[in-house]
């Protein structure tokens, strides 16, 4: 299952942090 795959849920923390960072960067302009 992908939902108790380690994989998946590092991804989703990743993309997480990058879209906060993203948001910084956006907000900051």
């Amino acid at each position: 299952s992908a939902l108790t795959s380690p994989q998946p849920r590092f991804i989703k923390g990743g993309l997480g942090g990058f879209l906060v960072k993203l948001m910084k960067v956006r907000g900051r302009a």
